[in-house]
């Protein structure tokens, strides 16, 4: 594998491995702390993911349709309560949920389309010719978020603008790597990280003094895997 390739895959793994561990967290936050409740949700997660790659299998083409809206939906509604402050409105989540798909599909169509048939063995025309045309309605969308908000922090409005640019000049690995490393690992593992591995005292105290933020993250992902290696077993018994 060349080093293009792997550094964006390695990258996309050390942030994934988080996020996706954030499903064994919440279960034992709100399933009781006994092993056998870790067990039977374990067990049914892990039918549920071979049932899903059966239907793949059956009719990847549906599948592959049905993955990409429950996407869409999952983190747009993960976006834009981060952005938002837990906003109701529906449509901005369909607009933050958009971002990804429609923007690959749209400046890096082949590659998408390529990457797309690897996975399903099909035909994939219609579904990422859908993504990319998406793309002007995610346009759109952007232009009244835009205006809409257009009062608001420059971070806000910035944001949705610094995703087209970064859809638009990188490669398609790495466009969707940065962006789920850097905006969906701060969105879903951030807030664990503050509240059950940054301690209180200890998170004042930093509050108070002058850290980099990247001295303040690498710290917090330390942190984050000694809790995960040392203190997480012990919420099960």
């Amino acid at each position: 594998m060349e080093l293009t390739t792997f550094s964006p895959v390695a990258l996309l793994l050390i942030g994934g491995l988080p996020h996706g561990a954030m499903d064994a967290y919440l279960a034992v936050r709100i399933f009781p702390k006994k092993l056998s409740w870790i067990l039977s949700f374990t067990a049914v997660y892990l039918i549920l993911i071979g049932a899903f790659l059966v239907i793949w299998r059956l009719a990847p083409n549906l599948s592959l349709t049905v993955f990409l809206l429950a996407s869409i939906w999952h983190f747009g509604k993960l976006d834009a309560n981060t952005q938002l402050k837990n906003s109701s409105s529906i449509s901005w989540k369909i607009f933050f949920g958009l971002t990804v798909p429609t923007n690959l599909a749209f400046f890096h169509t082949n590659e998408v389309r390529v990457l797309l048939e690897m996975l399903t063995l099909e035909n994939v025309d219609l579904i990422v010719d859908s993504l990319a045309h998406g793309w002007w309605l995610w346009l759109i969308m952007m232009i009244v978020y835009q205006a809409k908000f257009f009062n608001a922090p420059l971070r806000l409005r910035g944001e949705p603008l610094g995703h087209l640019l970064l859809f638009a000049v990188l490669p398609p690995l790495w466009s969707f790597c940065l962006y789920f490393v850097l905006i969906l690992f701060r969105a879903t593992c951030d807030p664990m990280l503050r509240r059950h591995v940054l301690y209180p005292a200890e998170l004042r105290a930093r509050q108070g003094a002058n850290y980099s933020k990247i001295s303040h993250w690498s710290n917090g992902v330390t942190r984050y895997l000694k809790y995960s290696c040392v203190r997480m077993p012990n919420l099960f018994y």
